[in-house]
């Protein structure tokens, strides 16, 4: 399974779901999407709990995100993410 794959459609369903503004579907093709992100989220929650690696956008270090903390307690980030957090403490 590639959990980078499984996300970018978890997340393309749920925007089209709730999406006030895009076109009306029908109701048949609103469950099968709401189907698909329940295959999709079980699918994904096995992997991780099986020891998979995580989807890149939910990585610290591939996202951009604080991985480590100096001595006073600011983030240094791994990369230039120019944020003040969100912080992950390891």
């Amino acid at each position: 399974m590639d959990p980078n794959a499984n996300l970018t459609e978890q997340r393309r369903l749920i925007a089209k779901l709730s999406d006030p503004l895009s076109p009306l579907y029908d109701e048949q093709d609103r469950q099968a999407d709401l189907g698909r992100i329940v295959d999709l989220a079980q699918a994904l929650d096995q992997w991780i709990s099986k020891g998979g690696f995580l989807p890149d956008a939910w990585n610290p270090r591939k996202a951009g995100r604080c991985t480590t903390v100096s001595t006073l307690n600011k983030c240094r980030c791994t990369q230039d993410a120019g944020h003040d957090g969100p912080h992950v403490w390891f």
